[in-house]
């Protein structure tokens, strides 16, 4: 079935660490350097440490950096997988509910429940998906890199390549340096 308001991947946005005093593009430089996303417990009820996606079309992510609740305030970089890498992995929609529901969900469930209260609590936009885990490793296979703009493409194609380059050193010519295959969407490009 086609339908615009439903997408065939899920997208992870970065946005600013306050404690360690980073940019939404800090956080997402650091995560390519250290080449995983690393799952948290911040607003996760239950304390469970998860990664969190939204399903939103990448067509209309712009509405969701738009945002300006100081708490959900996304920056215009993330990583986009497809939906079926995912889900294999364990990823899920998350339930929007009142807390009192909370505790009604078996153990197993939890960490996917997301508080829900018409008209004072609802961020049902965010069209939530959670896998529970420590990592998720980044490969240039599963995961397209979204950029701000194409100037951020090449700033990060380099320095892809330039590991890439330093670990075939590393390894004394043992293997040949390789161009990694990564992908790119720029938001600049999508209007």
């Amino acid at each position: 079935m086609i339908r615009f308001d439903i997408s065939n991947s899920l997208i992870h946005l970065t946005r600013v660490n306050e404690d360690l005093k980073l940019t939404s593009e800090n956080v997402f430089d650091k995560i390519v350097r250290e080449g995983k996303l690393l799952g948290s417990t911040q607003n996760i009820r239950g304390n469970y440490k998860c990664i969190c996606f939204s399903e939103t079309p990448i067509n209309a992510i712009g509405q969701i950096i738009a945002q300006k609740d100081e708490k959900f305030h996304y920056g215009a970089f993330g990583f986009l997988f497809r939906k079926k890498f995912l889900f294999e992995l364990g990823a899920r929609p998350v339930y929007y509910q009142p807390d009192s529901d909370f505790d009604l969900l078996p153990e197993e469930l939890k960490y996917r429940h997301v508080r829900f209260e018409v008209e004072r609590v609802d961020v049902t936009w965010e069209r939530e998906w959670r896998i529970k885990t420590n990592e998720i490793k980044l490969d240039p296979h599963n995961v397209t890199l979204i950029v701000q703009n194409r100037k951020k493409i090449e700033e990060i194609k380099d320095k892809l390549n330039e590991k890439n380059i330093g670990i075939s050193i590393a390894l004394d010519g043992i293997m040949p340096p390789e161009k990694l295959e990564w992908h790119f969407i720029s938001l600049e490009d999508l209007g």
